[in-house]
Protein backbone atom coordinates (compact mmCIF):
# COMPACT_ATOMS: atom_id res chain seq x y z
CA UNK A 1 0.00 0.00 0.00
CA UNK A 2 2.55 2.31 1.05
CA UNK A 3 4.51 1.92 -2.58
CA UNK A 4 1.21 2.44 -4.31
CA UNK A 5 0.78 6.19 -2.79
CA UNK A 6 4.18 6.89 -3.67
CA UNK A 7 3.26 8.42 -7.10
CA UNK A 8 2.20 11.78 -7.42
CA UNK A 9 -0.68 12.06 -9.81
CA UNK A 10 0.21 13.88 -12.81
CA UNK A 11 -3.20 14.39 -14.75
CA UNK A 12 -6.49 14.57 -13.39
CA UNK A 13 -9.74 14.66 -15.20
CA UNK A 14 -12.93 15.91 -13.42
CA UNK A 15 -15.90 13.63 -13.84
CA UNK A 16 -19.19 15.57 -13.28
CA UNK A 17 -22.13 13.95 -13.56
CA UNK A 18 -25.82 15.40 -15.04
CA UNK A 19 -27.37 14.16 -12.07
CA UNK A 20 -26.79 12.71 -8.58
CA UNK A 21 -25.70 9.15 -8.32
CA UNK A 22 -26.86 6.53 -6.63
CA UNK A 23 -24.03 6.25 -3.54
CA UNK A 24 -21.25 3.18 -3.98
CA UNK A 25 -20.66 1.14 -0.65
CA UNK A 26 -17.37 -0.54 -0.67
CA UNK A 27 -16.44 -3.09 2.22
CA UNK A 28 -12.80 -3.09 2.73
CA UNK A 29 -13.12 -6.15 5.59
CA UNK A 30 -14.52 -8.08 2.35
CA UNK A 31 -13.20 -6.44 -0.94
CA UNK A 32 -9.92 -6.93 -2.47
CA UNK A 33 -7.82 -3.81 -1.42
CA UNK A 34 -4.70 -4.54 -3.65
CA UNK A 35 -4.37 -1.54 -6.28
CA UNK A 36 -3.50 -3.44 -9.46
CA UNK A 37 -0.80 -1.58 -11.32
CA UNK A 38 -3.04 -0.59 -14.29
CA UNK A 39 -5.46 0.80 -12.19
CA UNK A 40 -6.12 4.06 -12.78
CA UNK A 41 -5.19 6.73 -10.09
CA UNK A 42 -7.92 8.80 -7.87
CA UNK A 43 -9.73 11.26 -9.53
CA UNK A 44 -11.78 13.82 -7.92
CA UNK A 45 -15.41 12.72 -8.88
CA UNK A 46 -17.52 16.08 -7.99
CA UNK A 47 -21.08 15.91 -7.99
CA UNK A 48 -22.75 18.54 -9.93
CA UNK A 49 -24.16 20.93 -7.98
CA UNK A 50 -27.66 23.53 -8.50
CA UNK A 51 -27.33 26.31 -10.86
CA UNK A 52 -24.34 28.23 -11.01
CA UNK A 53 -24.11 31.99 -9.20
CA UNK A 54 -22.19 34.61 -9.68
CA UNK A 55 -18.57 34.46 -10.63
CA UNK A 56 -16.16 34.17 -7.47
CA UNK A 57 -13.28 35.44 -6.60
CA UNK A 58 -10.10 33.71 -5.60
CA UNK A 59 -9.38 34.60 -1.79
CA UNK A 60 -5.74 33.80 -0.67
CA UNK A 61 -5.85 34.37 2.91
CA UNK A 62 -2.69 37.31 3.34
CA UNK A 63 -2.19 37.07 7.12
CA UNK A 64 0.56 40.03 7.52
CA UNK A 65 0.38 40.59 11.85
CA UNK A 66 3.63 40.00 13.02
CA UNK A 67 2.62 37.25 16.36
CA UNK A 68 4.11 34.97 18.16
CA UNK A 69 2.91 31.30 17.29
CA UNK A 70 0.34 29.72 19.18
CA UNK A 71 1.62 27.81 22.02
CA UNK A 72 0.54 23.65 21.76
CA UNK A 73 -2.48 23.72 23.94
CA UNK A 74 -3.97 20.33 25.72
CA UNK A 75 -6.93 19.01 23.35
CA UNK A 76 -9.32 16.39 24.05
CA UNK A 77 -8.19 12.81 23.21
CA UNK A 78 -9.11 11.09 20.04
CA UNK A 79 -8.52 8.20 19.25
CA UNK A 80 -6.86 7.36 16.02
CA UNK A 81 -8.36 6.50 12.48
CA UNK A 82 -6.95 3.36 10.61
CA UNK A 83 -8.28 2.83 7.31
CA UNK A 84 -9.36 -0.61 7.23
CA UNK A 85 -7.04 -3.49 5.70
CA UNK A 86 -4.12 -0.88 5.03
CA UNK A 87 -1.37 0.28 7.38
CA UNK A 88 -2.23 3.95 7.21
CA UNK A 89 -2.81 4.80 10.37
CA UNK A 90 -4.24 8.84 10.39
CA UNK A 91 -3.80 11.21 13.90
CA UNK A 92 -7.23 12.75 14.42
CA UNK A 93 -6.29 15.12 17.20
CA UNK A 94 -5.80 17.99 14.76
CA UNK A 95 -9.55 17.13 13.20
CA UNK A 96 -12.68 18.21 14.68
CA UNK A 97 -15.18 15.72 15.79
CA UNK A 98 -18.32 16.23 16.30
CA UNK A 99 -20.92 14.73 18.56
CA UNK A 100 -19.37 13.64 21.84
CA UNK A 101 -15.91 11.55 21.58
CA UNK A 102 -16.27 9.20 24.48
CA UNK A 103 -18.99 7.80 22.05
CA UNK A 104 -18.63 4.00 21.44
CA UNK A 105 -19.45 4.14 17.87
CA UNK A 106 -17.87 7.06 15.45
CA UNK A 107 -18.27 7.46 11.36
CA UNK A 108 -15.78 10.16 9.49
CA UNK A 109 -16.32 12.13 6.79
CA UNK A 110 -14.39 13.07 3.91
CA UNK A 111 -15.55 16.48 2.89
CA UNK A 112 -15.65 19.60 1.17
CA UNK A 113 -17.44 22.50 2.76
CA UNK A 114 -17.81 24.23 -1.49
CA UNK A 115 -19.18 20.68 -2.15
CA UNK A 116 -23.08 20.58 -2.49
CA UNK A 117 -23.35 16.84 -1.85
CA UNK A 118 -21.27 17.50 0.96
CA UNK A 119 -23.07 20.12 2.62
CA UNK A 120 -26.37 17.85 2.43
CA UNK A 121 -24.64 14.77 3.62
CA UNK A 122 -23.25 17.20 6.72
CA UNK A 123 -27.62 17.77 7.32
CA UNK A 124 -27.98 13.84 7.55
CA UNK A 125 -25.25 13.03 9.77
CA UNK A 126 -26.29 16.24 12.43
CA UNK A 127 -29.67 14.33 11.96
CA UNK A 128 -28.55 11.58 13.12
CA UNK A 129 -25.99 12.60 15.90
CA UNK A 130 -29.06 13.99 17.69
CA UNK A 131 -31.26 10.77 17.46
CA UNK A 132 -27.66 8.67 18.38
CA UNK A 133 -26.70 11.22 21.17
CA UNK A 134 -24.13 9.61 23.43
CA UNK A 135 -23.57 6.48 20.70
CA UNK A 136 -22.59 8.50 17.26
CA UNK A 137 -20.10 10.79 16.64
CA UNK A 138 -18.36 11.95 13.50
CA UNK A 139 -15.11 12.90 13.18
CA UNK A 140 -14.88 15.63 9.86
CA UNK A 141 -11.93 15.57 7.34
CA UNK A 142 -11.73 18.58 4.95
CA UNK A 143 -10.30 17.58 2.10
CA UNK A 144 -10.86 20.65 -0.69
CA UNK A 145 -11.10 20.42 -4.46
CA UNK A 146 -9.15 23.12 -5.21
CA UNK A 147 -6.00 23.43 -7.19
CA UNK A 148 -4.48 26.11 -4.96
CA UNK A 149 -3.92 23.48 -2.21
CA UNK A 150 -4.87 20.14 -3.46
CA UNK A 151 -1.80 18.19 -5.13
CA UNK A 152 -4.68 15.39 -7.05
CA UNK A 153 -6.55 18.39 -8.60
CA UNK A 154 -5.32 19.65 -11.90
CA UNK A 155 -7.38 22.80 -12.25
CA UNK A 156 -10.25 24.40 -9.60
CA UNK A 157 -13.53 23.77 -10.96
CA UNK A 158 -15.60 27.10 -10.50
CA UNK A 159 -18.05 26.03 -7.69
CA UNK A 160 -14.82 24.59 -5.32
CA UNK A 161 -13.18 28.28 -5.68
CA UNK A 162 -11.84 29.06 -2.44
CA UNK A 163 -12.22 26.18 -0.84
CA UNK A 164 -8.84 25.93 0.27
CA UNK A 165 -9.43 28.98 2.78
CA UNK A 166 -12.29 27.38 3.91
CA UNK A 167 -10.82 24.19 5.07
CA UNK A 168 -7.77 26.12 6.37
CA UNK A 169 -10.44 28.33 8.72
CA UNK A 170 -12.16 24.98 9.71
CA UNK A 171 -8.78 23.14 10.69
CA UNK A 172 -7.73 26.57 12.56
CA UNK A 173 -10.63 27.09 14.36
CA UNK A 174 -10.36 23.92 15.68
CA UNK A 175 -6.61 24.01 16.52
CA UNK A 176 -7.53 27.30 18.77
CA UNK A 177 -10.51 25.92 20.17
CA UNK A 178 -11.55 22.54 19.31
CA UNK A 179 -14.42 23.00 22.59
CA UNK A 180 -15.87 25.55 20.09
CA UNK A 181 -15.74 23.54 16.73
CA UNK A 182 -19.42 22.20 17.20
CA UNK A 183 -20.69 25.71 17.46
CA UNK A 184 -18.49 27.21 14.97
CA UNK A 185 -20.08 24.12 12.18
CA UNK A 186 -22.99 24.91 13.01
CA UNK A 187 -23.05 28.35 12.23
CA UNK A 188 -21.01 27.46 9.16
CA UNK A 189 -23.68 24.66 8.17
CA UNK A 190 -26.53 26.78 8.75
CA UNK A 191 -27.76 26.83 5.23
CA UNK A 192 -26.89 24.11 3.66
CA UNK A 193 -28.19 24.83 0.55
CA UNK A 194 -25.54 27.91 0.10
CA UNK A 195 -21.90 28.55 1.12
CA UNK A 196 -21.25 31.67 3.07
CA UNK A 197 -17.98 34.15 1.63
CA UNK A 198 -14.56 33.52 2.97
CA UNK A 199 -14.54 37.11 4.59
CA UNK A 200 -18.05 36.13 6.15
CA UNK A 201 -16.63 33.04 7.56
CA UNK A 202 -13.21 34.67 8.24
CA UNK A 203 -14.60 37.53 10.23
CA UNK A 204 -17.05 34.76 12.05
CA UNK A 205 -14.13 32.64 13.11
CA UNK A 206 -12.23 35.67 15.00
CA UNK A 207 -15.36 36.47 16.81
CA UNK A 208 -15.85 33.19 18.00
CA UNK A 209 -12.20 32.58 18.77
CA UNK A 210 -10.12 35.74 18.70
CA UNK A 211 -8.46 37.62 15.99
CA UNK A 212 -4.98 36.86 16.98
CA UNK A 213 -5.14 33.48 17.93
CA UNK A 214 -7.21 32.72 14.81
CA UNK A 215 -4.17 34.09 12.52
CA UNK A 216 -1.72 32.26 14.75
CA UNK A 217 -3.32 28.94 13.48
CA UNK A 218 -3.35 30.31 10.10
CA UNK A 219 0.37 30.72 10.07
CA UNK A 220 1.09 27.77 11.68
CA UNK A 221 2.57 24.64 10.21
CA UNK A 222 -0.15 22.22 11.81
CA UNK A 223 -2.78 23.43 9.58
CA UNK A 224 -1.10 23.34 6.34
CA UNK A 225 0.54 19.89 7.27
CA UNK A 226 -2.85 18.86 8.49
CA UNK A 227 -4.45 19.60 5.56
CA UNK A 228 -2.09 17.36 3.12
CA UNK A 229 -2.74 14.43 5.64
CA UNK A 230 -5.96 14.98 4.81
CA UNK A 231 -5.63 14.34 1.18
CA UNK A 232 -3.38 11.69 1.63
CA UNK A 233 -6.36 9.91 3.60
CA UNK A 234 -8.57 10.74 0.92
CA UNK A 235 -5.90 9.52 -1.88
CA UNK A 236 -5.85 6.16 0.15
CA UNK A 237 -9.54 5.49 0.93
CA UNK A 238 -10.02 6.52 -3.17
CA UNK A 239 -7.36 3.74 -3.90
CA UNK A 240 -8.28 0.97 -1.89
CA UNK A 241 -11.80 1.18 -2.54
CA UNK A 242 -11.46 1.89 -6.50
CA UNK A 243 -13.24 4.61 -6.57
CA UNK A 244 -13.04 8.49 -5.83
CA UNK A 245 -16.49 10.14 -5.45
CA UNK A 246 -17.54 13.15 -3.09
CA UNK A 247 -17.90 13.23 0.16
CA UNK A 248 -16.66 9.74 1.52
CA UNK A 249 -17.90 8.44 4.41
CA UNK A 250 -16.35 5.77 6.79
CA UNK A 251 -18.36 3.93 8.04
CA UNK A 252 -16.56 0.35 9.86
CA UNK A 253 -14.95 -1.23 7.50
CA UNK A 254 -17.29 0.22 4.39
CA UNK A 255 -17.00 3.48 3.01
CA UNK A 256 -19.97 4.95 1.17
CA UNK A 257 -18.87 7.09 -1.99
CA UNK A 258 -21.51 9.66 -2.88
CA UNK A 259 -24.07 10.92 -0.82
CA UNK A 260 -26.82 9.00 0.17
CA UNK A 261 -30.11 10.29 -0.91
CA UNK A 262 -31.37 10.78 2.03
CA UNK A 263 -31.19 10.98 5.88
CA UNK A 264 -33.19 7.34 5.80
CA UNK A 265 -30.65 5.61 3.64
CA UNK A 266 -27.54 6.96 5.90
CA UNK A 267 -29.64 5.55 8.71
CA UNK A 268 -29.88 2.08 7.50
CA UNK A 269 -26.48 1.88 6.68
CA UNK A 270 -25.24 2.88 10.44
CA UNK A 271 -28.24 0.53 11.75
CA UNK A 272 -26.90 -2.20 9.62
CA UNK A 273 -23.18 -1.46 9.87
CA UNK A 274 -22.68 -0.55 13.42
CA UNK A 275 -25.68 -2.31 14.99
CA UNK A 276 -27.64 1.03 16.17
CA UNK A 277 -31.20 0.94 17.29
Amino acid sequence: MGAGLVGVIAVIQIAVPKQQAAPQIVDLGTADPTPSNTAPEPTPVIPESPASKEPIETIQLEVTEDVTPAPIRERPVSKPLLIPRTDFTLATTGLPTLGDLEAPNRITVIFDYTCHHCRQLHGFVRELLVKYEGQLSCLMIPMPLDANCNRLMKKTPKDHVNACEYAKICLAVHQVAPEKYDAFDTWLFSDHESVKTVPTVLEHAKQWVGSEKLIQALQSNQVQEQLKTNITTYETTSKMGRKSSMPQTIIGSQIVFGPPPNVEALDNILKQTLKLK
